[in-house]
């Protein structure tokens, strides 16, 4: 009778999972993400609808898997105390208002100075919001609401994942702009199974699209940075993005995401590349 391998002792496994926390996040993230989102892809390639597409309210609890990945992650690590403490940046509200302002206007200002440019540049066109096309037997005004309330829990639970739990931990070892962008870059290859099953399947325009969320992810990184590391303001920038992209449209054009990389770029000369905030300091991992 053979002799079996000892069981690994529990303090081992804790130590193995704090020291590759971060990776175990991501792989956990897009588990919980992927496990919903691409069945639901295929099932679409295939001609059938499934509940569990970014576009059903039941597939959009996707979008919680990076929140949801941080507060288990946390919970064992840390515990109740840690799961506090990793909400309480969310109470970090009084900042100057500027940033407020950037967070609630950059992306509706966006969308109206690409339009602008493209009409004197002599490209014209419409842009029709995403909701008109949205086929839900209820009235619009409360397809309208649905839209407004289930966007806040869902920029929630990334920004608790993306800003709060893995941007600091880059930034131990990565300045701010390279922190920016392997998280811009996980981002962005998170949401492929998006793009597919809303019908984008060139992969040159998919591979496009996600080297695009660097430039965005400057911009948290900045406003993270710069506001004390505030739950809330990165919150609201992303919940201003979606409500820009379902109330307006997206810009059919290349310039939305050239002015994204021309405001990153200056971001990154005006305030350093290493920390973003002027005042030199960073928000790491506490």
């Amino acid at each position: 009778m053979g002799i079996g391998k000892k069981p690994v002792p529990i303090p081992i496994i804790f130590c193995m999972l704090k020291r590759n926390l971060l990776p175990i996040f991501f792989i956990l993230t897009f588990t919980l993400t992927w496990a919903m989102w691409v069945p639901a892809t295929l099932n679409k390639l295939h001609g059938s609808a499934s509940i569990l597409g970014p576009d059903n309210p039941v597939g959009q609890i996707g979008r919680w898997a990076p929140g949801i990945a941080a507060i288990i992650l946390t919970a064992i690590i840390a515990g109740k105390q840690g799961v506090g403490a990793l909400f309480r940046p969310l109470k970090i509200w009084r900042v100057n208002i500027g940033w407020y302002l950037f967070a609630l206007f950059f992306q509706p200002g966006l969308f109206f100075a690409s339009k602008l440019i493209d009409s004197v540049m002599g490209n014209t066109y419409d842009v029709v919001s995403p909701l008109t096309s949205v086929q839900i037997d209820a009235p619009f005004i409360f397809i309208i609401i649905g839209v407004i309330v289930s966007a806040i829990p869902g920029a929630f639970m990334e920004e608790l994942g993306w800003r709060r739990f893995a941007l600091p931990m880059l930034q131990i070892k990565n300045n701010a702009l390279m922190a920016s962008i392997i998280l811009g870059l996980i981002w962005g290859i998170w949401h492929i199974p998006s793009m597919i099953f809303f019908s984008e399947t060139n992969a040159l325009s998919i591979t496009w699209a996600v080297v695009n969320f660097i430039p965005a992810t400057i911009l948290f990184t900045w406003l993270y940075n710069n506001t004390q590391g505030s739950l809330l303001l990165v919150t609201l920038l992303h919940a201003s993005t979606q409500y820009s992209n379902n109330f307006l449209g997206m810009i059919p054009t290349e310039t939305a995401n050239i002015i994204s990389w021309i405001v990153a770029i200056v971001i990154l000369f005006v305030f350093g590349m290493k920390n973003l905030p002027k005042d030199g300091e960073r928000i790491q991992a506490k």
